[in-house]
């Protein structure tokens, strides 16, 4: 084992260092430095860059959180002032599994909640979902409040801000009792 500032060292390369210890700098003359190490105060290790603004930009916590952009991860993965781009390399209009994003069922994996855009088709989705099975059910503000569509500010449990058309079917329900549509 070799060890550097660490005569204990136990694994094939151990690295010591202070309460804020740089255990590797990567340095580029003209370009961004990173430098990756374990900070005591925060019971954490982190990659900051110290050419642009010295704070950590990826750091593990004590707790097993992770966090981007922030020393203090409240989350397994928390995200401060940043975008999160998910990115398909292929884009299958007829698979779900093509989604950029995959919400798995926390004691059924195979039931997930898919959130995408289909660049075939040219529209976004969302799709509840059973792995080799057919759609689910969707539920939207299940524990209460309002839904709109074309408005930020709904009134009623759906609110609607433009025309409303049915299609496949030729029943409209209120109150539990079919209308007829006009024909």
């Amino acid at each position: 084992a070799l060890g550097i500032n660490a005569p204990t060292a136990t694994e094939p390369l151990s690295l010591a260092g202070g309460p804020l210890a740089t255990l590797l700098k990567f340095d580029a003359a003209t370009t961004d430095d990173y430098v990756v190490g374990t900070i005591t105060s925060l019971g954490g290790f982190g990659i900051k860059n110290t050419k642009n603004d010295n704070l950590y930009d990826f750091f593990i916590g004590g707790s097993g959180n992770v966090g981007i952009g922030t020393t203090s991860p409240g989350e397994k993965l928390t995200i401060r002032d940043g975008k999160v781009i998910a990115q398909q390399d292929t884009d299958t209009a007829s698979s779900w599994s093509a989604a950029q994003f995959m919400a798995y069922g926390l004691t059924d994996p195979a039931k997930r909640l898919a959130v995408g855009f289909d660049t075939v088709g040219n529209f976004g989705y969302l799709q509840a979902w059973r792995d080799n099975d057919s759609p689910k059910p969707l539920a939207l503000q299940s524990h209460g409040g309002n839904v709109g569509i074309g408005t930020t500010t709904p009134g009623q449990r759906l609110d609607v801000n433009g025309g409303i058309r049915v299609l496949g079917g030729n029943s409209v329900y209120f109150n539990s009792s079919a209308d007829t549509a006009p024909a």
